[in-house]
């Protein structure tokens, strides 16, 4: 199933849907109610996902695709319920998650293990996916012009500037959101909010 896609449903549910010949394949919803997004893990094998159970805030769940219910692994509130990209580690072992105070934390998949803080992440900086080495980030400068991409080191705080990406158009930009990137750095997507307005001039006004 490592080739398919996941699509979400009314009532909430996850179906794999193979790109190829197969089968659809509908994964157990356990006690979740709202479900906000998966992502595949490097083995192919399991799901991580955003969900929230009855009355309970939201958190990330881990699900082996073979069988077996969702089973959280970080605290209740560590995930605000939007939809974006599951940031798992390349080695499968991490996540970057949002704490109760809005700040990015590492949480080991393991449940029960400590999170682990971001050092050198700045207010401003928005993080974009694990690096091609397993350990660094790739995070970006939200507000700024051109667009400027870092390679940070969670354990240390340093950060080095990894990319400018200035658009070819920059008229009316207001700042750039959802931004892809390969591990690598060498190649990305991204998509900009740009607000345009015309000015008029009036003659002969009395």
């Amino acid at each position: 199933m490592a080739g398919g896609y996941f699509q979400l449903f009314t009532p909430p549910q996850i179906m794999l849907l193979p790109t190829g010949a197969g089968e659809a394949k509908r994964l157990e919803r356990g006690p979740i109610e709202q479900y906000a997004g998966a992502g595949w893990f490097p083995d192919g094998k399991r799901i991580a996902l955003q969900g929230r159970e009855p009355g309970r805030g939201w958190r990330y769940y881990i699900q082996d695709v073979e069988g077996g219910g969702p089973r959280p692994f970080t605290p209740e509130g560590t995930t605000s319920g939007a939809v974006y990209a599951i940031m798992i580690s390349t080695d499968g072992k991490f996540v970057v998650g949002i704490n109760a105070e809005q700040k990015a934390l590492i949480y080991p998949v393991e449940r029960g293990a400590s999170p682990r803080p971001i050092l050198g992440l700045d207010p401003e900086d928005v993080v974009i996916r694990w690096g091609a080495d397993g350990h660094s980030l790739l995070v970006e400068r939200t507000g700024e012009m051109p667009i400027k991409v870092y390679r940070l080191d969670p354990s240390t705080g340093h950060k080095e500037l990894l990319k400018e990406i200035t658009p070819a158009d920059p008229a009316g930009i207001f700042w750039p959101n959802e931004i892809t990137m390969t591990p690598d750095g060498k190649w990305y997507v991204y998509k900009l909010n740009r607000f345009l307005s015309d000015l008029y001039l009036v003659e002969g006004l009395k």
